[in-house]
C-alpha cells in the first residue's frame, strides 16, 4: 500500500506519517508539501505505473491549493480513480460542498489535538486501506 500525504505543515505531515507507519505495516508513505509537488509525484507515478492507493490532501496550501489539486486529479483520466481524502483545518460548509462537487472521496476536518488526529487517521486507515476495495494501480 502507498499513501500520498499532501500538506504544507511539517508537524502535521510528521504526525500523519508516523501514525500511518505505526498502524499499517508495509505502508509506503510519500509526502508533498504543496500542490505542484503533489501533481509532479502523481505524474511520476503514472509514468512508472506505481500510483499511490490513497491521497490525503490539505486544502490550505501556498501556490496551488488543495481544491485545485483535486480538480486536476479528477480531470486526469490516469488519476481520477484515486481516492482523495480532504483533511484540512477548515470546516466551512462552502468548502465541504465544493470538495464533494469536485468529487472528493471524503472530507475530514483536521482534529486539533494529537490524540484526536491519531484516532482520525486510524479510522481512515481502517476504512480506506483495510476495508474498502481499491482499484489496483
Amino acid at each position: 500500500m502507498q499513501v500520498l500525504l499532501v500538506d504544507d505543515n511539517p508537524g502535521d505531515v510528521l504526525l500523519m506519517q508516523e501514525t500511518f507507519e505505526e498502524l499499517h505495516v508495509g505502508v509506503d508513505v510519500l509526502t508533498a508539501s504543496d500542490g505542484a509537488e503533489a501533481l509532479a509525484t502523481l505524474d511520476r507515478g503514472v509514468a512508472s505505473g506505481r500510483l499511490p492507493d490513497l491521497v490525503v490532501l490539505d486544502l490550505n496550501m501556498p501556490g496551488m491549493n488543495g481544491m485545485e489539486v483535486l480538480q486536476s486529479v479528477r480531470a486526469n483520466e490516469d488519476l481520477r480513480h484515486l481516492p482523495v481524502i480532504i483533511m484540512t483545518s477548515t470546516a466551512a460548509e462552502e468548502e465541504v460542498v465544493e470538495a464533494y462537487r469536485s468529487y472528493a472521496s471524503s472530507f475530514v476536518t483536521k482534529p486539533q489535538r494529537p490524540g484526536e488526529m491519531t484516532e482520525a487517521l486510524r479510522s481512515l486507515d481502517a476504512f480506506w486501506l483495510r476495508i474498502a476495495q481499491l482499484p489496483k494501480t
